[in-house]
């Protein structure tokens, strides 16, 4: 995504999704999680883990038909 924005023009944005992603890295003691979210920076000092939806299992798929 970031060599999207850099690709496209727009350097700024792609530097600040990397300082982003960085920053929750260190966070998470460098084990980020499936997702993340859900407060701005400002409202939390450090980003906290989102939980999946209750029948999102990592790994395990359906079979297919």
């Amino acid at each position: 995504m970031a060599a999207g924005l850099a690709r496209t023009g727009h350097p700024q944005a792609a530097a600040r999704l990397i300082d982003g992603v960085l920053a929750a890295a260190r966070a998470f003691d460098h084990r980020l999680p499936e997702l993340w979210g859900g407060a701005t920076r400002a409202n939390t000092p450090t980003p906290s883990p989102t939980r999946p939806p209750a029948d999102h299992k990592p790994g395990r798929r359906r079979p297919s038909p």
